[in-house]
């Protein structure tokens, strides 16, 4: 018999989100009441290393980040009261 884990979160679990640089691992976590901030810290150097995060100001894929945080941030108030459960499906963290 074979067995398949699958993880979900549901946007009332989503606390934060970490933004982390992927050359020396430093992370900035910007708690959800604080999302209004996510654009400069997304595209700001990295606060340890000094490495560019290759997202610009006023570009594209700035706007589209924001606007994904804004609506994450919101969701969990969207479906308060609702008689629905939405999550998202995650990699299920590895067993030690």
């Amino acid at each position: 018999m074979t067995f398949e884990k699958t993880c979900f979160v549901s946007p009332q679990d989503i606390l934060s989100v970490r933004i982390q640089c992927a050359k020396c691992g430093s992370a900035n976590i910007v708690p959800l009441a604080k999302l209004g901030r996510i654009g400069n810290a997304l595209a700001s150097n990295c606060i340890h290393c000094g490495e560019p995060s290759g997202i610009g100001m006023g570009t594209r894929e700035l706007e589209e980040l924001v606007v994904f945080s804004d609506i994450l941030g919101r969701l969990a108030g969207s479906l308060k009261g609702r008689n629905v459960k939405y999550s998202f499906q995650i990699e299920c963290p590895k067993e030690s």
